[in-house]
């Protein structure tokens, strides 16, 4: 993954040598830009890592039926470095990409076309099109082609859970062993090497200076934080500098459950994914994040990051109606994130509700939005309680949306997934209450 600071930091020597624009009559045209999207300026940070030569899926957002999903297919390459924006030429920069986030990367195809062409300044308008730009996670826009390689690695990690789940039990002794007095990391570093995944056991291990060790040595492997219990403290002290030293290229399963974690702990694990996006499973379930009425500004921020975070655990934190309102856009047009978890929380008709129309949902003027990339929105056990005919109504109209939306789709898909009792409501599908298991032995094969 690329890492901002790093780029930020290059030599001057190496920067890019910007030629004067050639006398062209499309230059007068860059006050009549077309429309990316229609959004304010951010200040925050978004960081896409280079495609490499991978067939991939990429999501679909249109206007008048609004379908987040994994549909299209393009191929790319790229052996380019990034490069960023605030390099551009600034009247390019101002009128191009006052849209994007100014930290924006971009792979040095887009500075080709502006060092190589007559008319440069049009093929970088052509090369920001729809199709090499999108809108998600809320109103962000970001690069197709990081968006893409996330999707391909999400993929990826879940053919892979198996053989991860199994190294990572290998490795969990052979991390052990290298804190000890008699051994180090030096020694176990090629066991290790040769997994597709290693666990850090936090609460098993002292040593952070070994566990640094071995984090900097990793390439291109999933690394799991187990600090289930390790309490807040020692989170904050151990657990996020080792955080911090993930190589670019690793993928990271972070379980931060149980830790007694406040709303405001959150703000450095947000700030180091938009600098590093690498977390791609993140449990933070029994930690209290939400009080009262109040939204809790925080978790907001982490659905409006831009990442590849595809499972995302908020059992028991209190989560409420007013920050599931606050979510509920990010969540609608988030192309990443597969499996949310809200079980036993405060979500009253109203949060539900909310939820569940970002999964599907049409208005008055005929236009309808479904999200087909999430898999599971587990709502049991919150305070909407059972036999909730509103919620059960709204959960069948988007789940006949899915259907529509996905032509591969020939039977109930069961993506919300709420209270019942099984008959209690007629035109509700007793299956929810047969499938409770089997969400269940799923959703645990899915957790790494």
């Amino acid at each position: 993954m690329i890492n901002a600071a790093n780029n930020s930091s290059n030599d001057s020597n190496n920067r890019i040598s910007w030629p004067e624009p050639a006398s062209d009559p499309s230059n007068s045209s860059m006050h009549n830009l077309p429309n990316m999207a229609t959004v304010s300026r951010t200040t925050d940070a978004c960081d896409w890592r280079a495609a490499a030569g991978t067939t991939v899926s990429t999501p679909v957002l249109t206007t008048t039926t609004t379908t987040t999903s994994s549909t299209d297919t393009t191929t790319m390459s790229s052996t380019a470095e990034p490069a960023l924006m605030h390099e551009l030429p600034s009247d390019l920069k101002f009128h191009i990409f006052q849209q994007l986030p100014h930290t924006a990367l971009f792979d040095r195809s887009l500075f080709a076309l502006a060092c190589t062409s007559m008319r440069w300044r049009a093929d970088v308008k052509a090369f920001l099109t729809p199709e090499r730009a999108c809108i998600g996670f809320g109103d962000k826009p970001f690069h197709k082609e990081g968006l893409a390689l996330w999707q391909a690695e999400s993929k990826k990690l879940y053919e892979q859970t198996p053989i991860l789940k199994e190294d990572f039990r290998q490795s969990r002794g052979l991390i052990e062993q290298a804190c000890t007095p008699w051994s180090s990391a030096e020694v176990i570093w090629p066991s290790i090497s040769q997994l597709a995944g290693i666990e850090i056991n936090f609460r098993e291990i002292r040593d952070i200076s070994s566990v640094i060790k071995i984090v900097e040595k990793c390439h291109d492997q999933t690394i799991k934080f187990s600090t289930a219990g390790v309490r807040r403290h020692r989170f904050l002290q151990d657990v996020l500098p080792v955080l911090s030293k993930i190589p670019a290229g690793c993928r990271v399963v972070l379980d931060a459950s149980y830790n007694d974690l406040q709303p405001q702990d959150l703000l450095p694990l947000v700030k180091f994914m938009k600098a590093n996006p690498c977390i791609v499973q993140l449990d933070l379930s029994g930690n209290v994040l939400c009080h009262k009425y109040r939204i809790c500004m925080p978790i907001v921020e982490l659905f409006q990051t831009p990442s590849p975070l595809s499972h995302l655990y908020l059992a028991n934190t209190h989560f409420n109606d007013e920050t599931a309102a606050e979510i509920s856009k990010a969540l609608s047009n988030n192309p990443c994130l597969r499996h949310l978890d809200l079980q036993r929380n405060m979500l009253n008709e109203d949060g539900a509700v909310e939820l569940i129309g970002a999964v599907g949902s049409s208005n008055w003027k005929g236009e309808v939005h479904t999200n087909t990339v999430l898999t599971a929105l587990r709502l049991q056990g919150n305070d909407y309680g059972y036999h909730n005919v509103t919620i059960f109504w709204a959960t069948e109209q988007a789940h006949k949306l899915i259907v529509k939306a996905k032509p591969d789709c020939d039977t109930h898909p069961y993506i919300i997934q709420v209270d019942t009792t099984s008959g209690a409501i007629d035109e509700f599908l007793p299956g929810y209450d047969t499938y409770t298991h089997q969400f269940d032995k799923e959703a645990e094969a899915e957790k790494l």
